[in-house]
């Protein structure tokens, strides 16, 4: 049964926002909302802030879902062979293997379908997070006593803000939208149409770097975004975009990617069009510096129903798991008092089939041989198909790297995987080379899925240095 209560949780590197609202058969409003500030995004402190958000008891943490930052998940797109729901579930725990450097007991996954496609194949979108940073969380909240029923990324909260919007208000852009969130520190990059996503990535610019300076920073990482998100052909052509921000200083970035794509940029506040109980005012959201309660309420106004949801199996629900369990058990014992009465009835029926049963397998222990060969061929081709053709060579990485890097960046350390993963780690005199030395990987041809995953000052060898982690794939060779 539904509740008519969600409250929605979203931990952030500078705050953690909780709402609530509350569902009737015409809408949902929302009824609470409590914002913290945490100036140093320690565990300790952020420990400390969710036992004060549970200390002060003003509401109950029932059908809580929890949304954790899009830059401690893995997003991959995956087209398979199937088109039945069941097929595709199987499918989709044996392909993953090949599409993270981490071992299947390691991560947590959900997928949703992008599209199914007449020629029977199916894309789907999976969301992967490494089953430590969940045990922290789910740690972390129990300590307060906060135990959530899920748990998503923030972009699945942004697609249903998206998905919200656009039924409130009908407009003539059909085609896909670039959906820029920007919070206070940091900015989410969705790629979104026809309520699917099909891609998305964190930046580390936010409302707080709309000065004229930085606004230069922050259209390079929007177009080094859309550039990945072409170059591996992940859905549509961009068709407009649409920006999310209380600050009026927008206008300095509306107007760069204006004058670099040509395309129509709406601006929109993130309480736009939410609905909210006579006690709830959400004004306070102007004096805040470019908070964004965007993913955070998208969930509160369509319900956590079939979103991406990342909890561990072993502590999902389990009065939903119990009573499908009864249900099986019925059914089961059901199926067995039939099959029982079918078997009596038609045992003449059932000592023929037994017959023929045994011909077949004698036949098949005949041809075991034949097929036991067969499958030792099959392996040895697959070995030479997936560990001779197609790896790139070490001296051509070596080669092409050396080719991109700027000259002020040292290299820490580059490692690479047997599944075609790269890792580089290194410092460089100014974060502008770092984002320059992404871009050169970007465009070359033989990197793919490029992400960096921090870029930060620190003091090295006595100098302010800008210390770096890239990761990327390898394009495996056709010929």
């Amino acid at each position: 049964m539904k509740t008519d209560l969600l409250t929605t949780l979203e931990i952030t590197d500078s705050h953690i926002k909780l709402f609530q609202s509350r569902f009737s058969k015409a809408n949902a409003t929302l009824t609470f909302c409590d914002i913290r500030k945490m100036d140093n995004p320690s565990e300790e402190e952020l420990s400390k802030a969710l036992t004060g958000l549970a200390a002060a008891k003003k509401i109950a943490f029932k059908n809580l879902l929890l949304m954790i930052p899009r830059r401690l998940g893995i997003l991959r797109q995956m087209t398979l062979p199937a088109s039945d729901d069941i097929e595709i579930n199987k499918m989709v725990g044996l392909q993953i293997i090949n599409k993270v450097p981490y071992s299947r007991e390691d991560i947590i996954y959900d997928y949703s379908i992008i599209e199914k496609e007449t020629s029977g194949y199916t894309k789907i979108l999976v969301a992967i997070v490494h089953r430590d940073i969940v045990q922290r969380y789910l740690a972390l909240l129990g300590k307060a006593g906060i135990h959530p029923q899920k748990i998503t990324l923030s972009s699945a909260g942004l697609l249903n803000w998206l998905n919200y919007q656009k039924a409130k208000v009908p407009s003539d852009d059909k085609g896909l939208t670039v959906l820029i969130n920007i919070d206070a520190s940091d900015s989410e990059i969705c790629f979104c149409q026809k309520q699917k996503l099909f891609f998305s990535r964190s930046i580390q610019f936010g409302a707080r770097d709309f000065v004229p300076e930085r606004i230069a920073g922050f259209v390079e990482q929007i177009d080094l975004t859309i550039r990945s998100y072409q170059k591996d052909k992940m859905g549509p052509d961009v068709n407009h975009f649409m920006m999310i921000t209380t600050k009026k200083e927008v206008s300095l970035l509306k107007e760069q990617l204006q004058n670099e794509y040509k395309l129509n940029i709406a601006v929109r506040t993130p309480i736009d069009n939410l609905p909210c109980s006579k006690d709830l005012n959400l004004s306070f959201i102007w004096q805040e510096s470019g908070l964004s309660i965007a993913a955070v309420t998208g969930p509160c106004f369509s319900g956590a129903e079939g979103i991406l949801n990342l909890i561990p199996e072993e502590i999902r629900d389990t009065k939903a798991v119990k009573f499908k369990r009864d249900q099986g058990v019925k059914s089961a014992l059901l199926v067995a008092g039939v099959l029982i009465l079918a078997v009596g009835a038609f045992n003449v029926e059932s000592y023929r089939d037994a017959r023929r049963l045994s011909r077949i397998k004698s036949k098949m222990s005949e041809m075991r041989p034949a097929t036991d060969k067969a499958k030792k061929m099959v392996k040895v081709v697959d070995f030479v198909k997936d560990n001779i053709y197609g790896q790139a060579m070490v001296a051509e990485v070596i080669s092409e790297l050396y080719r991109l890097t700027p000259q002020d960046i040292a290299f820490r350390s580059v490692s690479y995987d047997a599944k075609g993963g790269m890792t580089i780690q290194g410092f460089s005199q100014s974060g502008t080379s770092v984002n320059n030395f992404q871009s050169q990987l970007v465009s070359s041809p033989m990197f793919k899925e490029v992400n960096l995953q921090y870029a930060s000052r620190s003091r090295i060898f006595n100098q302010e240095l800008t210390d770096f982690k890239i990761t990327c794939q390898l394009v495996r060779r056709k010929d």
